[in-house]
């Protein structure tokens, strides 16, 4: 017997609706970069108990952006 360790149909399903509510909004809108990016950075910052997030473009530069530190001119 195999036993899936990540059920996304499952997690989905539980979703679906609110997902689906989203993405006809923006899409509604046309307004897919600022005005929806800024509330989830908000909330974002909110939940992480921060006063600012940052949004990136893909995982990779998440994972980018982690690694840079800022260099100060001396």
């Amino acid at each position: 017997m195999q036993v899936p360790l990540l059920d996304l149909k499952a997690q989905y399903a539980t979703i679906r609706a609110e997902v689906e509510a989203a993405i006809a909004e923006v899409m509604e809108s046309q307004h897919f970069i600022l005005d929806e990016s800024r509330t989830v950075r908000k909330a974002i910052a909110q939940y992480s108990n921060r006063s600012y997030a940052v949004g990136v473009s893909s995982g990779t530069d998440a994972l980018l952006a982690c690694l840079m530190r800022r260099i100060s001119p001396r």
